[in-house]
């Protein structure tokens, strides 16, 4: 692939990182966050297997060599994150491949990964979207501790472990800049759905590891670091993180009260694609309902599997105690 073509899915979104379109189900869905100082770059998420060579292909658009990736950060272990990472280190064989503990080992050893996404994705969707996924190589991961600083020339950045979304989740702080890459532990958010009053985010909740106490606490760890702007993976960067951390808070609680209540995964599914209509209404912005299914719809089906499992467990323990 030309650089050039490549270069086309960079945006500048803060000084010294850049944005990188996977195109994941649709174009401006699922981001590559590329990091650059002195020469050198540092790759947070890297999307899934049929990106890989645009991405390499942009990095090199940046004026940087492929030996000089010094990191390739998984932020979690969800396909649609580092799918494409075994891959990827391939084409990048300086890059040391950083991750948290918990982890590590699935992407040496994506087997149950598969086998779950398959499971929740059906077949024809796996093989569309996600493909064939190589492991990395297990010499080459480095397990990342809580405020780990990693060295990228003359930046650091700041590796924060925040759970909720999932048990093994990782953001990270770039200290030059004061930006958070945040994956998903500060909600998704849609350029569809940028408005007067900002992006429109919602939480993800998506199974299986859905921690309600733990994703509250996150936000506010990462809304406490006093960020200038916070990158989600999916998509819209968020330039006033505060009011868009009470809402994601103020969302959760009510997406848990939703879960509660309803019949079923699909009833739960409706209530909450009727809970974002309501919140646009409440914004002055109700004419974007529809654009909002439209956009968030593979979200709402997610987060309503996430929500009803983790009612599902919260029943099991209390009738195990």
């Amino acid at each position: 692939m030309q650089a050039d073509e490549a270069g086309a899915r960079l945006e500048a979104v803060a000084e010294g990182i850049h944005r990188f379109d996977t195109r994941y189900i649709r174009a401006r869905h699922t981001s590559s966050l590329i990091v650059v100082a002195d020469g050198r770059a540092a790759i947070f998420d890297c999307g899934v297997p049929a990106n890989v060579e645009a991405l390499v292909a942009a990095v090199g658009a940046l004026g940087v060599a492929p030996d000089a990736v010094d990191y390739l950060i998984a932020s979690h272990a969800h396909l649609d994150h580092m799918a494409g990472l075994g891959a990827l280190a391939r084409h990048l064989p300086a890059a040391r491949i950083a991750a948290h503990p918990s982890a590590a080992p699935h992407l040496a050893d994506p087997s149950k990964l598969v086998k779950g996404a398959r499971a929740l994705f059906g077949e024809a969707f796996f093989d569309r979207e996600y493909g064939t996924i190589e492991p990395v190589p297990a010499e080459r991961i480095v397990e990342t501790a809580d405020e780990e600083v990693l060295v990228l020339g003359s930046r650091e950045l700041l590796l924060l472990h925040t759970p909720g979304h999932a048990w093994h989740h990782q953001s990270l702080l770039d200290i030059r800049s004061r930006t958070v890459l945040a994956a998903d532990a500060f909600g998704v958010s849609y350029p569809e759905l940028v408005g007067p009053d900002g992006p429109f985010a919602i939480p993800t909740t998506a199974p299986p590891q859905l921690a309600p106490a733990e994703m509250h606490a996150s936000i506010d760890r990462l809304v406490g670091l006093s960020p200038r702007r916070v990158l989600p993976t999916h998509f819209a960067p968020i330039d006033r993180p505060e009011p868009v951390a009470e809402d994601l808070h103020r969302m959760l609680d009510d997406w848990l009260q939703l879960a509660r209540q309803a019949d079923s995964a699909e009833d739960l599914r409706e209530r909450l694609g009727d809970a974002c209509a309501a919140e646009l209404e409440r914004r002055g912005r109700g004419d974007e309902a529809a654009t909002m299914r439209e956009a968030y719809a593979l979200d709402l089906w997610l987060n309503s599997e996430g929500l009803w499992y983790w009612r599902q467990r919260q029943e099991q323990r209390a009738s195990a105690s």
